[in-house]
């Protein structure tokens, strides 16, 4: 019996023991009870106002302010100059605190606080830290983060086609404009572009309110977006509206005015000129008409080389070409003076079927010039 009282002795001071560990590693002296952030005030500290109990000595530590998008990417960090944590209750404000550094993160988001000071529309998670390098137990778990969902966009509008312009494209390229990075918050975030037919009788609003839509593309990150060749086809001498809007969470917070464009019913037969070069290919296109495609060089040194060009078709399967420079009518691809040479390459006669092609043009250098063209 004696040995069974000892045995429970032993159990009970084990269990005190390991009890009165967890509680002294459990316990913090501080605790961060309130924290105020201000999503339209994104400079200094970051915060506008901190609460801290400390249930131990005063001590001096820094704080860390960082803020995070939605996916836990580092946006900003702020590091604070240390101050003194009293005993009992502690209120600081943005005066009473100097920042000591502060750090940005790589992102378009990031940039766009860096630039402008602010959270730009999405989810945020803002956390405050205390730091005491010197004895860190005295700070230990003394965190406070709160999530934070900024829905206001400056601005948003719709760039081309204008508002009642008559376009000769049924495939145009569709541009907005919005003063705000496209920000990964994980599918909080989520621009939307939709293009309907607006009926007789109807005004944009209307046709936007109560038609069937020809093309939606959700999650843009681009401000140019094609109208597609597998959307349903733009009739001649018809018009049709479009609208960009924006929705956080689901909820749409902010959207373009609704514009209209008609395609022209009339035959075109001028020469679209020109299209311009690039080194890189972009969203837009050149669009070929009357069986040509019409294409500037632009060369900042005088020479007295050919240059080699080739078109490719969606199989990237090489179709052979002439080009004709414009300013001697030569079918020969000498080009012998600066700034701009214009060409022209009939495209009848290669029998081109419609669809998307890519002009490739080499100088002597062997440097690659890049088109887009559409041949309809």
């Amino acid at each position: 019996m004696q040995k069974n009282n000892s045995m429970r002795s032993k159990i009970k001071f084990a269990l005190a023991i390991l009890l009165f560990t967890f509680a002294g590693k459990s316990f913090a002296q501080v605790t961060i009870q309130n924290v105020g952030f201000n999503g339209d005030d994104v400079s200094s500290t970051c915060i506008t106002n901190a609460s801290l109990f400390n249930a131990g000595v005063e001590f001096s530590a820094s704080m860390e302010i960082v803020i995070y998008d939605a996916s836990r990417i580092d946006l900003m960090k702020v590091t604070t100059k240390p101050v003194l944590i009293k005993k009992g209750m502690n209120n600081f404000s943005r005066m009473s605190l100097a920042v000591q550094n502060v750090v940005y993160g790589n992102s378009d988001a990031a940039g766009f606080i860096k630039t402008f000071h602010r959270l730009s529309s999405g989810n945020y998670i803002c956390c405050l830290r205390l730091i005491n390098s010197t004895n860190p137990e005295l700070t230990d778990g003394a965190e406070y983060c709160d999530e934070i969902s900024v829905e206001k966009d400056l601005s948003m509008s719709l760039v081309s086609p204008f508002d009642d312009d008559i376009i000769e494209t049924n495939h145009p390229v569709l541009v907005w404009t919005h003063n705000e990075p496209f920000a990964n918050n994980t599918g909080a975030e989520d621009y939307r572009i939709v293009v309907t037919q607006m009926h007789e009788g109807q005004n944009a609003e209307a046709a936007m309110a109560a038609n069937p839509l020809l093309f939606s593309k959700n999650a843009l990150t681009s401000h140019s977006v094609i109208y597609p060749v597998n959307a349903p086809d733009l009739e001649k001498g018809k018009s049709y509206c479009w609208q960009v809007t924006k929705s956080i969470n689901g909820r749409v917070v902010n959207q373009t005015e609704v514009w209209k464009f008609t395609l022209s019913d009339e035959p075109d037969t001028k020469d679209y000129k020109y299209g311009e070069l690039s080194t890189t290919l972009s969203s837009s296109f050149y669009t070929s008409n009357n069986g040509k495609v019409f294409f500037r060089f632009r060369e900042a040194y005088n020479s007295s080389g050919k240059l080699e060009i080739k078109i490719k078709d969606k199989f990237n399967k090489e179709v052979s070409v002439l080009a004709k420079n414009q300013k001697s009518n030569d079918l020969a691809l000498n080009y012998k003076s600066n700034g701009s040479n214009a060409y022209e390459i009939n495209v009848d006669e290669l029998h081109l079927k419609d669809g998307f092609y890519l002009l490739e043009v080499f100088n002597e250098k062997k440097e690659k010039y890049l088109l887009k063209f559409k041949v309809e």
